[in-house]
């Protein structure tokens, strides 16, 4: 990844002379990858391949946007329990509830983890 980010960082100064983001004159102060000393150099390679993670933690979010967007609340069907309805519920029937609710189901997701992994014959 480091020598990806100082790759990077010698071609945009070779191909363009100025740095990725033009903002206009006087925006920012860039430094000069052949004119930096060691110590400049490590921290521009250090902010490159920080900005090189940043984008590919939002490209992957991005994503799995509508991956997962069965989970959100806001799209959940509302079920008004009564006391007298849970009282009147077998266990088994409450702890199948409660485990939807809390995502401890046995489903594919969730069989890596070591209760199920402990609980199957």
């Amino acid at each position: 990844m480091q020598e990806y980010a100082r790759q990077t960082l010698r071609l945009d100064q070779v191909a363009s002379g100025q740095p990725a983001e033009q903002l206009g004159l006087g925006c920012f102060n860039w430094a000069s990858w052949f004119k930096a000393n060691p110590k400049e150099r490590h921290g521009m390679v250090q902010r490159e391949v920080h900005k090189a993670e940043a984008e590919r933690r939002c490209v992957k979010a991005v994503a799995m946007n509508k991956q997962g967007s069965w989970t959100w609340w806001e799209s959940m069907l509302e079920k008004a329990l009564t006391w007298q309805e849970i009282w009147s519920m077998e266990g088994h029937r409450i702890k199948f509830l409660l485990c939807s609710v809390c995502d401890v189901l046995p489903t594919p997701s969730n069989l890596h983890t070591c209760t199920w992994k402990a609980s199957q014959p």
